[in-house]
């Protein structure tokens, strides 16, 4: 080989190189793997010279670090080559001199300016204009508390982890105290599943705060030494006794005769409040475990029970009956609910719907505040005094301040200002319990949730509601609202487009093809969509009638949606072979 070609290989080599360690698909590889935003420091140091950061290269491909930015909570540019093979780490520090006290030997790659904030921030990391890490950590529940200050770093829960990583299921308390920087955590000890399954927060004398923990473990469960507390900050204001266990599929009850004993322990805040359950050991030390939760204000001897939805969440919500020590009763619904939701209509004006599903007419107001109207989360509305519902009837909420037409019925209606997120939000319906008087001579009315959807724009929520002219439709009204398997997309609806017009619309699939006759040959758009939301066709249609080859589709469930000047047109059908 030539001395010429020889140089051309080796550039042509380079090439490649640097164009392999630095492909928009190997940086994508590079992950969080571990953050100590709230160090526990020992005698003499400060917290915030203990954080750190660290990043896994978990692809395949060597990567580059040159020019990647660390930005938002902390800031670190990477201003020189990098190079970092697969399967390794880079690890970023606060102050490198404290570190290395507590870490003796650990490798550092840099020194970021600014701290984490304790009680949560957002972290970016971009390469070039392209933001691929975007992170929004909490110290609240769902995200891992014992991070929170604790000694605990947040750690992911996989030891190469794909995605976004910006969800509180993501992320774990590291498996030991002060975590492990420049490694993948170790195995952590094995703990029983157990988890608060009941609470009673809000009684009056005789009867007392309760608290229900349950062992879902197929063998006994040993809580001795554990903490029950009322705080994430205060772990240790009860301490479980020693010798106490829970048969599998069994229950732990424990009442506020022992977690406040003469007045000298906890009871629960009647406006809302936590419930945590904390792993210890018999000197006092956590041991890495905790679960509970975090609840709003509820009437009067209603306790909160765990509720598995059909996404295999669990939601902590008021129970119909108090089933302490035994299996929980179905969640409290009504008596209002949400029933409908159109939260992104194709001509602008959103649908909110309530119903009664009581026996009986509810006022929507507390009778001893009749100026005081129930309210409606998520579109920042208030209903104005002396606001009836009769048994059956419904109210209908909108961004418009004429009536809707088109739909059937005879409605209340009333406008909100707010906006519903396309992208999906919890919506909800709270109303008040009495009127109290603190020590301190101040009144306060806890408001209590009544019911509420946080609903989505994604599977397994339905899509059509996405803009396509459908909306979300409660599918039997005393059902438990805040699950998916509880709505369908609401039945098909034209908007704008006159009745007759519309008859002369038709599409249907039949023998391989989708046909669509637009008898009157208006101009508009036609989309036709999976149910998953995948685009299959978008044509622009003059014609009376279309002709579309659909064999290569898989069979099952499809939209059409025509777009015209005049409205809209959405309807459902089936391919099948």
């Amino acid at each position: 080989m030539t001395r010429g070609k020889l140089f051309s290989a080796y550039k042509i080599l380079i090439i490649m190189l640097v164009w392999g360690v630095n492909s928009q698909a190997s940086i994508l590889d590079l992950k969080v793997t571990e953050i100590m935003y709230h160090p526990n420091p020992g005698v003499g140091q400060d917290e915030k010279e203990l954080e750190f950061i660290e990043f896994k290269n978990t692809g395949t491909d060597t990567l580059n670090l040159n020019s990647v930015v660390l930005y938002g909570a902390v800031q670190y540019i990477f201003s020189t080559d990098l190079i970092v093979p697969p399967d390794t780490f880079v690890l970023l520090v606060s102050d490198s001199n404290a570190f290395h006290q507590r870490f003796p030997g650990v490798k550092v790659d840099g020194q970021y300016t600014s701290n984490f904030a304790n009680s949560g921030e957002q972290l970016y990391v971009k390469a070039g204009s392209d933001v691929f890490i975007d992170v929004k950590y909490s110290d609240d529940l769902p995200w891992p508390i014992l991070a929170d200050g604790a000694g605990y770093s947040l750690v992911s829960t996989v030891v190469n982890p794909t995605g976004n990583q910006d969800n509180a299921d993501d992320w774990k308390n590291s498996c030991s105290i002060g975590g492990s920087p420049r490694a993948d955590d170790p195995a952590c000890a094995v703990f029983p599943d157990v988890w608060v399954n009941e609470l009673l927060p809000h009684t009056d004398l005789p009867e007392v705060d309760a608290i229900e923990i349950y062992n879902n473990s197929s063998t006994v469960a040993d809580i001795s030494d554990w903490y029950l507390s009322d705080s994430k900050n205060n772990p240790y204001k009860f301490r479980i006794p020693a010798n106490t266990t829970i048969p599998a599929g069994g229950y732990y009850v424990v009442d506020e005769s022992s977690f406040n004993a003469n007045g000298l322990g906890f009871r629960f805040n009647r406006s809302g409040d936590e419930v945590y359950l904390f792993s210890s050991n018999p000197l006092n030390e956590l041991t890495g475990f905790v679960t509970g939760w975090k609840f709003e204000a509820q009437y009067n001897g209603v306790s909160f029970g765990v509720y598995t939805t059909s996404e295999n969440e669990k939601h902590f919500v008021a129970q119909t009956e108090s089933t302490l020590g035994a299996v929980n009763k179905y969640p409290k619904v009504g008596p209002l609910v949400i029933s409908r939701i159109n939260y992104n209509p194709t001509d602008g004006d959103e649908l909110l719907f309530i119903t009664n599903i009581a026996d009986t007419t509810v006022n929507l107001w507390h009778h001893a505040t009749p100026d005081s109207g129930w309210v409606v989360s998520g579109i920042n509305f208030t209903f104005p005094p002396g606001v009836s519902l009769a048994s059956g009837d419904e109210i209908l909420l909108s961004t418009s301040s004429d009536i809707v037409s088109g739909l059937s019925g005879t409605y209340q209606t009333f406008q909100y200002f707010g906006q519903l997120s396309n992208g999906g939000e919890d919506v909800a319906i709270w109303r008040y319990d009495r009127m109290d008087t603190t020590d301190l001579g101040a009144t306060f009315m806890p408001r209590v949730l009544m019911d509420m959807v946080d609903y989505n724009d994604k599977a397994p929520w339905p899509i059509l509601a996405d803009g396509y002219g459908y909306g979300l439709q409660k599918d039997v009204q005393a059902e438990y609202g805040n699950d998916p398997i509880n709505w369908k997309d609401e039945a098909f609806v034209w908007e704008g487009i006159e009745e007759a017009e519309a008859q002369n619309i038709k599409g249907f699939y039949r023998d391989g093809n989708f046909y669509f006759e637009n008898l009157n040959k208006i101009k508009g758009t036609l989309e036709i969509l999976s149910l998953d939301g995948k685009l299959m066709v978008l044509n622009q249609i003059s014609e009376m009638h279309k002709v579309i080859n659909a064999e290569a589709w898989s069979d099952g469930v499809y939209l059409y949606n025509f777009k015209t000047k005049k409205g809209n047109i959405s309807v459902k059908f089936v391919k099948n072979k």
